[in-house]
């Protein structure tokens, strides 16, 4: 009987886990979500009592998109991930340039719109009427 020795067993997954799997699908509805609900416009438009519900879920929502990419982040510093399928260099590094673009974006994005908000004078409401 043949015994495996421990660097055979640790080999690198094929696929990502299903935690990472999880956390990418979660971020991709609630950015298409938040995107889907921005009340968009002019500031007198955005804060108008009528869009109140459509701010509040907009805001909601790109806050959870902030706090899950920051897990995202975490995640990946502890995660196995798969070994990257054989590519022309050209392209390696091209994927990881779009990748770290996205992450820019993903953190940017939020930031810049509660900068915004909150340098024109209006503090973040969420759904509960939390501000």
């Amino acid at each position: 009987m043949k015994v495996e020795s421990t660097s055979m067993l640790a080999r690198q997954p094929q696929r990502y886990g299903r935690i990472a799997q999880l956390l990418h699908w979660a971020t991709a509805a609630l950015v298409l979500a938040a995107f889907l609900y921005g009340p968009g416009g002019s500031e007198v438009r955005v804060y108008a009592p009528a869009r109140d519900f459509d701010r509040h879920l907009h805001e909601s929502l790109g806050s959870a998109v902030f706090i899950l990419v920051i897990v995202r982040v975490m995640w990946r510093w502890v995660d196995h991930r798969p070994e990257p399928a054989p590519i022309n260099r050209w392209m390696g590094l091209a994927a990881k340039a779009v990748q770290v673009a996205l992450y820019i974006l993903l953190f940017a994005v939020p930031m810049t719109a509660i900068s915004g908000a909150w340098l024109e004078g209006h503090p973040l409401a969420y759904l509960g009427g939390f501000e």
